[in-house]
């Protein structure tokens, strides 16, 4: 609300400000709904590791990203 407000401003770089309130806490609530929804069909509380969260990165977000991608040494995928 800070943002949308003018209170704050969106920051890049080492600052995590932007990462928190535009992706992080959203992501958050979200996935805290979507685990209540399901425990009320299943009429039981989920267990830590039922929910699980996928994210990804582009590598077509910006130049500097896809060859920060490239240079990391990524683990492989797990089938």
């Amino acid at each position: 609300m800070g943002m949308v407000g003018g209170r704050l401003i969106a920051s890049v770089g080492a600052n995590t400000k932007c990462q928190q309130l535009m992706k992080a806490t959203p992501l958050e609530r979200v996935k805290k709904a979507i685990a209540r929804e399901i425990s009320t069909d299943l009429g039981r509380k989920l267990a830590g590791d039922e929910l699980v969260s996928l994210i990804g990165t582009r590598f077509d977000e910006s130049a500097q990203r896809a060859r920060m991608m490239n240079s990391v040494e990524r683990a492989p995928v797990r089938q």
